[in-house]
């Protein structure tokens, strides 16, 4: 198996002929097309050796690549892409096709966050982090997570429903965090945001989120894998020392750092946790409707 995420590639062509240039010489293969950097530190744990993983520079890339193969039926056999839904799932849109496969919440980070691997990352902090009977167990500390990344998952929707093209770099949840309840002032937040773009007005912004922000949405659709493990690098860190009298060393904050959360949680997350799934479901079914290309190790 090969995996390539390639710099001097840039355009959905460029990655469409990469793949009919390497089916030459695999014929047989499975190609898997990834959008990013991220996915392609945990999927090549679960996939088949004849498997090859091209990597794109973002999602709508992936999405126009894989779109140019399936115009040809001999270039499409054997090609599948698995993206992050992004806001697809919330959106009700079908995939294009069926050689396309959308995580079972937002992204790939927040299937992750949604499973025990956060207890597993927890428990190696201190057993008094997840301990059921405390206030902060995986269980509550998911609820903070979502309650403080939701009002930002919200405003990235609206951003995208309406191609504002906000950008959210600039907000430092270090600093925007309450340090007592955990909350978020949403109308700071929002002033965060357009200081770097004027598109449209704090009114106009706050009135579009109202709008969008419904009780009924499942929070695991809308807020940003990247987002919640920033969030939780706050958030933990405040939790074992402030409630729970945890001495944070100099080790103990470097392994709190949103990098290295981000790593510890995706080497937590076992295959186990992968096949139950929607996701791992629905790669069985394509290899299933598409003998004799594997994408599963198993």
């Amino acid at each position: 198996m090969n995996s390539l995420n390639l710099q001097k590639l840039n355009t959905p062509n460029e990655y469409a002929n990469l793949v009919r240039m390497m089916r030459l010489q695999y014929p047989k293969h499975t190609f898997i097309i990834l959008e990013g950097p991220t996915e392609l530190k945990i999927y090549p744990n679960y996939t088949h050796p004849k498997s090859e993983i091209i990597v794109t520079d973002g999602r709508e890339k992936a999405v126009q690549t894989l779109k140019i193969l399936t115009q040809n039926e001999s270039d499409s056999r054997g090609v599948l892409a698995i993206l992050d839904a992004d806001f697809d799932n919330i959106e009700e849109n079908e995939p294009f096709c069926e050689n396309l496969l959308l995580t079972d919440t937002h992204d790939m980070e927040t299937m992750i966050l949604n499973s025990p691997a956060l207890e597993k990352v927890l428990n190696e902090f201190n057993p008094r982090v997840r301990k059921a009977n405390t206030n902060y167990s995986g269980v509550q500390i998911r609820e903070i997570l979502l309650k403080i990344g939701l009002s930002e998952g919200y405003l990235r929707w609206v951003s995208k429903k309406l191609n504002l093209n906000l950008s959210f770099k600039h907000i430092s949840f270090s600093e925007e965090i309450s340090k007592k309840g955990f909350q978020i002032d949403e109308a700071r937040l929002i002033n965060i945001i357009l200081d770097s773009a004027k598109t449209v007005s704090a009114q106009q912004l706050q009135q579009e989120l109202e709008n969008l922000k419904n009780d009924t949405h499942d929070p695991w659709l809308i807020c940003n894998g990247h987002t919640l493990v920033n969030i939780l690098a706050v958030v933990l860190p405040r939790i074992m020392q402030d409630e729970l009298g945890i001495v944070i060393s100099d080790r103990l904050k470097a392994q709190t750092q949103s990098n290295e959360l981000a790593r510890s949680l995706r080497l937590a997350y076992e295959f186990a946790f992968f096949q139950s799934t929607q996701l791992f479901a629905s790669i069985q079914k394509w290899e299933q409707a598409n003998i004799p290309y594997k994408v599963l190790s198993v």
